[in-house]
């Protein structure tokens, strides 16, 4: 992935838990401050609240 793929896009990350969507927006974060543009990421994050008894099922 390069800077000219996502620089003046938006980028939704969407899947199920576990899946790797920290992991690829961490990456996608650290491409855009290694390049000098962290002035230009902004980062919604719109994951909803897990109810406890459910973490605890599914180990989180």
């Amino acid at each position: 992935m390069e800077t000219h793929d996502i620089v003046g896009k938006r980028i939704l990350i969407t899947g199920d838990v576990n899946t790797g969507k920290t992991t690829l927006a961490r990456n996608i974060i650290n491409l855009l401050f290694n390049r000098g543009l962290s002035s230009r990421i902004a980062i919604i994050d719109m994951a909803p609240d897990i109810p406890e008894e459910i973490a605890a099922k599914r180990g989180l």
